[in-house]
């Protein structure tokens, strides 16, 4: 029958759309197998899979090891690579995608088959990652993370063409935002089909909105962060940088002593000598130098053009030079946000920003979003957007509602750290050397006693910034010693409160209370060594906060400050 040219035609599909399902102009009600995931990886995906380091890791050992093996070698070599060339090609002949608008299919598998079905409601994270083999290939692996108890990548499209890559991301984002009844942004919400919706038309989402409702503009697109080059380097020189100079002055130390050995004072009177330690110094500078401009190569490598951006009610951070990475993370999913300061970048007033959702696993932390050269400013931006717009005077106080006695378990806890390797470091001596147990002892015993005031300068320090403190919205947990570490969490993102004691905290009455957040990749927040009684009512209030049996009221731990 033909179409009435009067009417409009009828809106795309979205990627992966099949007849039968969601989001498509058919009004049938079942689809087979292929209708639910029709579309396959490109042929160069076979190549874009490839994993260069572990290739490399297996070829160099073969090639050392077969070298004396003559034809044998060549023979085994060529078998390997066509069996492994065949499997590729096989997996990708079995592998077949689809998304309806709803639901992300994925069928794979040789031997096995395995079919996925991933609706965008559980959808935590989405990524798009172009790694140095990819770029050549003109492929993208697209990530797609949900807050599954394994912790690993819920679904990895390897091999997807870049622009469908960032067109089915699209379509996954604008989905879920017309799922949650959310506005895009001021550019329009995008369907899955990739049509443009006027911000000012009707909220996605919403029954019984008509052609001419009205719905309030949805926040713009703002840059929350972008570090210049310069921030970079100063970030890499003040982060694992600093260790180089540690590690050089060591190798140094080493290197004078064994060249100097039982004849010191013939080696610093002798012109050779002076010139051998100047070289030795000259090897000191080269090794600082070397080391700074290797952590200096390596983050402006992985951070270059980093960008932070909220679009609508998501974060997207981009970053990359050879291997460019792109997560989009819903606000609403975000679980802890943490600002870390190591103590030379708390001279500057900048930290690093960590934000982390129910996606991702415990292993890769690259695809968490971190922020480098954060200060203050920035902080206070991304705090007032991630915790879902909390005003100033909702955020926590760092108050210091912990007991003396958290001082004590504290400076046990650094005497431990001091006194168990010094007493195994003198055990030896002091059974070999019998003339020198005198000098060993009171060597030890000195030692002990150093030990001791430094663990008490150490356990006041941390104990000063020993901190937490709970609203309605969210709770805040202070700790570190000459880095400090702020961590806030959504209450509304607990997953659970549980409360811990070992031995010596039950003697002294104290109490660990451990918030678990969403996803197995995510690190539980510890509330250390508060009183037991404190620790009964805090716990009995996030519960009640997280359950929504608690009306939003003022902080409860004393003056509002941001």
């Amino acid at each position: 029958m033909p179409s009435d040219p009067s009417q409009p035609d009828p809106p795309p599909p979205p990627v992966g759309a099949t007849p039968g399902r969601p989001g498509t102009d058919t009004g049938a009600t079942t689809a087979s197998t292929d209708d639910v995931a029709p579309h396959a990886l490109p042929a160069r995906s076979m190549l874009s899979g490839i994993n260069l380091r572990a290739l490399a890791s297996l070829l160099v050992p073969l090639v050392i090891v077969g070298g004396d093996m003559g034809w044998w070698f060549l023979l085994i070599a060529t078998v390997g690579v066509l069996i492994a060339g065949a499997t590729r090609v096989l997996h990708w002949m079995r592998f077949r995608w689809g998304f309806d608008g709803q639901v992300l299919h994925v069928h794979s598998g040789l031997l096995w088959r395995q079919r996925r079905a991933l609706d965008i409601g559980r959808i935590q994270q989405v990524e798009v990652e172009r790694p140095i083999l990819h770029r050549v290939l003109g492929t993208a692996l697209l990530r797609v993370e949900s807050a599954s108890e394994s912790g690993d990548t819920e679904i990895d499209l390897n091999g997807l063409e870049v622009e469908r890559a960032e067109e089915l991301r699209a379509d996954i984002v604008a989905a879920r935002r017309t799922r949650d009844g959310v506005p895009a942004s001021t550019r329009g919400a995008t369907t899955p089909g990739g049509i443009e919706v006027p911000p000012s038309t009707t909220s996605p989402g919403v029954p019984g909105d008509g052609p001419g409702t009205t719905t309030t503009p949805p926040p713009p697109v703002v840059t929350l962060a972008r570090p210049s080059v310069a921030d970079l380097v100063r970030h890499a020189i003040t982060g694992s940088g600093l260790l180089v100079v540690p590690a050089a002055l060591a190798a140094l130390g080493q290197f004078l002593f064994e060249l100097a050995g039982d004849q010191v004072d013939e080696l610093a009177s002798d012109a050779a000598s002076t010139a051998a330690g100047l070289g030795v110094v000259v090897l000191a500078v080269v090794l600082v130098v070397v080391g700074l401009a290797g952590a200096i190569v390596v983050t402006l490598l992985r951070d270059w053009d980093l960008e932070l951006v909220r679009d609508g009610d998501d974060l997207r951070l981009s970053r990359g030079l050879l291997e460019q990475r792109s997560a989009t993370v819903p606000l609403h999913r975000l679980q802890v946000l943490e600002y870390r300061q190591n103590w030379v970048r708390r001279l500057f007033g900048v930290g690093t920003l960590q934000l982390r959702s129910a996606g991702g696993s415990s292993s890769d932390q690259d695809r968490r979003i971190i922020v480098p050269w954060v200060d203050r400013e920035v902080l206070e931006r991304v705090l007032a957007i991630g915790l879902r717009n909390v005003p100033g005077e909702h955020l926590p106080p760092a108050s210091l509602q912990h007991p003396p006695a958290a001082r004590r378990r504290l400076a046990w806890l650094w005497l431990r750290g001091f006194w168990i390797p010094l007493t195994i470091m003198a055990v030896t001596p002091l059974a070999v050397f019998a003339d020198l147990r005198g000098a060993i002892g009171a060597g030890l015993v000195g030692a002990l006693v150093v030990t001791a005031l430094l663990a008490w300068l150490l356990s006041g320090a941390q104990y000063r910034r020993l901190g937490h403190a709970a609203t309605d919205r969210v709770a805040l947990v202070t700790g570190g010693v000459l880095g400090h570490t702020s961590t806030w969490m959504p209450l509304g993102r607990l997953q659970g409160v549980q409360a811990r004691a070992n031995p010596f905290q039950r003697r002294l009455d104290l109490v660990t209370l451990v918030l678990a957040p969403a996803g197995a990749g995510n690190h539980p927040v510890d509330i250390r060594d508060v009183g037991r009684e404190r620790a009964d009512l805090l716990g009995a209030h996030l519960v009640a906060v997280a359950a929504g049996r608690v009306a939003p009221v003022a902080p409860v731990d004393g003056p509002a400050t941001a």
